[in-house]
């Protein structure tokens, strides 16, 4: 006998959606191989010298960039001062599996050891990632155009140094304009006192000269010149790196005397 065949052709004709894959396999296609591969680091200010697996930094001006091969749910930053701070990201799946979403896939860092009083400050960045690998569909739509095929992922974090606030200078305060609620300009026994000089770390010092000496000893002493020296040695810098020899000269220049007022007998 004679039979047909009926074949779909032309764009009527819909290709089978592909089948989910299973994980290992999505791992062993799209992953990195080695653990080493998945974070890329950069110091991209404030590099002073490096050696080995040492960096040499300026405090005030390091910024450290952590780069992703992953888009993440999350970034956390913990320096061990402050609360831990957060950067959430959009959200994604992994299309080759079906769409499924990712949850968990968070990048803690933790600052080890810091100077007492350094702090940082941690914020993201979105970069474009295709739909095709992270949409929430296996088969993502072929007629979208071509910036619409991408989705903003957190992929990278950047850690600087939070700096405090500058010092800065206010006008005189009139004595009739400083009031304390629960005290009285003619009370008798309240009255201005006198300006009192207090000395960094050291109550008990006498004398601005004794002072002042004590700070520089603290920036130039011997011990500290020979462990700044010890730094130069191992990075190869010149002896005019890590020098406090300004501040040390001028004092002046890097602290600030703060007035106090206090209560006193009346003259």
């Amino acid at each position: 006998g004679v039979g047909t065949i009926s074949i779909d052709v032309g764009a009527s004709h819909k290709p089978l959606k592909p089948q989910p894959v299973p994980w290992h396999e999505f791992k062993d296609t799209y992953l990195p191989k080695k653990d080493d591969d998945f974070f890329k680091l950069d110091i991209s200010e404030g590099l002073i010298a490096e050696r080995q697996d040492w960096f040499l930094v300026e405090p005030d001006q390091f910024a450290l960039n952590i780069e992703s091969q992953l888009p993440l749910n999350q970034a956390t930053l913990n320096s061990g001062q402050d609360k831990p701070q957060h950067v959430p990201g959009n959200p994604f799946a992994v299309a080759p599996m079906g769409g499924k979403k990712v949850k968990g896939w968070n990048l803690d860092i933790k600052v080890l050891q810091a100077p007492e009083g350094m702090q940082f400050k941690v914020a993201g960045v979105n970069k474009p990632m295709p739909l095709a690998q992270w949409g929430d569909d296996i088969s993502p739509d072929e007629s979208l155009k071509q910036d619409k095929r991408t989705k903003d992922l957190l992929s990278q974090v950047e850690i600087t140094a939070s700096l405090g606030r500058p010092p800065g200078f206010t006008e005189p305060v009139d004595a009739d304009e400083f009031k304390f609620q629960d005290v009285v300009e003619n009370d008798p026994y309240w009255q201005w006192g006198t300006w009192r000089i207090t000395s960094v770390g050291d109550s008990a010092a006498t004398g601005d000269k004794a002072r002042q000496q004590k700070i520089q000893t603290s920036l130039e002493g011997l011990d500290q010149n020979a462990r700044r020296q010890s730094i130069r040695d191992y990075f190869g810098c010149k002896d005019a790196t890590l020098s406090l020899d300004h501040m040390a000269n001028n004092i002046g220049s890097a602290f600030i005397g703060v007035p106090n007022i206090i209560q006193g007998e009346a003259a």
